[in-house]
């Protein structure tokens, strides 16, 4: 079972937090499964929730990129322009592998049309930073231009991921100097923990899958699990028993064993197109963004939450529109990817996070 993890707490999804607890039986167990059943919607999750209150508290925002690996910020060129989108996309991860002629990516398994030498090592342990998902972005969310249509993110594997990462000069250093992808962008998380993102051109959405270096000479940390049986099986090893039941069968244990991912049009999401805003920290100028949630009569008690009609549909995995942090609403651009932790097998500490491919911003928070 994964630790759970905390960060400083934020004001965020008032029934979450219960939701989850009520789901796993205790804090700290893996998030939910993987098939379209549970990929779904927010009245599932709400059905028996205890609402809290939220009370507005700050939050800390992520670097774009890690100062200490300066030497690999914006080698791309700056997003071009491009008009923002109107619809937003619910994520389904589906019970079956990848089909790169329908699907619009995958979860797991490892990504696409890169070289070894370009997979990225994580500069705390000097092993390859876990593979989560590869996504095909619809045409309205190439905001690097038409010729990259997908990004594939990578993350500390779970296992090495629990209470602070510590720092090593020396595998840093070496990591550093290592020849890197040109669209690459790392990221750290408030813990030190490390996350990248490649933007893919065609070519390499639709090259052959990588195989993972070998870690540095110099790492001394335990062999990640997913090196040896693929993200997919390392999950389905530590997930709650009721997650392991969301699975089809148990994943096949090797390194390519990936789940397809679904994209589809939200039927409704007045957010789409707009940057996210935090309505207990508004933004100037504003972005007209609508919270998913309100209080009826205006008076802020757990008998007076609501959720709009308009969100009760949302998938919890999605790109662009309403986002649903566990926490405070962290600032990005429209271009962002919300997921939970089953999408690709990480320790959010039972929550979520959000990546914005726009601007290179990571964050995650806990339930």
């Amino acid at each position: 079972m994964l630790t759970t993890k905390r960060k400083p707490a934020t004001v965020g999804d008032p029934h979450r937090a219960t939701s989850i607890r009520s789901m796993t039986g205790a804090v700290g167990t893996v998030d939910s499964g993987v098939v379209p059943a549970f990929a779904g919607t927010t009245a599932e999750l709400e059905a028996t929730a205890v609402p809290t209150i939220p009370f507005p508290r700050t939050i800390s925002l992520l670097p774009a990129t890690n100062p200490r690996l300066n030497g690999e910020q914006f080698q791309w060129r700056p997003p071009v322009a491009l008009a923002l989108p109107s619809r937003a996309y619910d994520l389904q991860m589906l019970d079956r592998p990848a089909d790169r002629a329908r699907d619009h990516g995958w979860v797991f398994g490892l990504p696409p049309g890169i070289s070894s030498e370009q997979w990225p090592l994580d500069p705390v342990t000097g092993y390859p930073l876990m593979h989560g998902f590869t996504l095909l972005l619809p045409e309205d969310y190439r905001v690097h231009g038409e010729d990259i249509v997908a990004l594939s993110f990578f993350a500390t594997a779970p296992d090495h991921n629990d209470g602070g990462a510590p720092d090593d000069p020396e595998i840093r250093e070496a990591v550093q100097a290592r020849t890197s992808h040109p669209r690459l962008s790392r990221m750290t998380d408030i813990l030190d923990y490390e996350y990248a993102a490649l933007l893919l051109t065609r070519a390499e959405y639709d090259g052959p899958f990588a195989t993972p270096p070998a870690p540095l000479a110099l790492a001394t940390a335990d062999r990640p699990r997913w090196l040896d049986i693929g993200g997919a099986s390392a999950f389905f090893e530590t997930a709650a028993p009721f997650a392991q039941k969301m699975f089809a069968g148990p994943p096949r244990a090797e390194l390519a064993a990936n789940l397809a991912i679904a994209l589809t049009p939200r039927a409704t999401d007045p957010n789409a197109g707009k940057a996210p805003q935090d309505p207990h920290i508004p933004r100037d100028p504003p972005t007209g963004y609508q919270s998913y949630y309100y209080f009826e009569g205006g008076v802020p008690t757990a008998d007076n939450y609501r959720l709009h009609d308009w969100c009760k549909d949302h998938a919890r995995n999605h790109l662009g529109g309403t986002m649903r942090p566990c926490q405070a609403v962290p600032e990005m651009s429209p271009f962002y990817i919300e997921f939970e932790e089953y999408f690709g097998g990480y320790n959010f500490g039972s929550g979520n996070a959000q990546l914005d491919f726009k601007d290179m911003k990571f964050d995650w928070a806990c339930d």
